[in-house]
């Protein structure tokens, strides 16, 4: 009889477990997936400022370029006087 109910409660406690960890996983898979999502979203903030640095560079590129128009505007004055 004991045999009975320690078999009945470890097979229903391996179904709760085998339940749980189906629905969660255990605290270390959960714990790899923060750290897959830690990873992640460091890679997304290191591309987002990437992307902000080259906005920024355009940016100078394009100051760049209005002063050579007006550099090239002023000769051009210059030589119609």
């Amino acid at each position: 009889m004991r045999a009975g109910w320690l078999a009945g409660w470890l097979a229903g406690g391996l179904a709760g477990w085998l339940a749980g960890w189906r629905a969660g996983g255990t605290s270390l898979e959960r714990e790899r997936e923060r750290e897959r999502e830690r990873e992640r979203e460091r890679e997304r903030e290191k591309r987002e400022r990437e992307r902000e640095r080259e906005r920024e560079r355009e940016r100078e590129r394009e100051r760049e370029r209005e002063i050579e128009r007006e550099r090239e505007r002023e000769r051009e004055r210059e030589r119609v006087l």
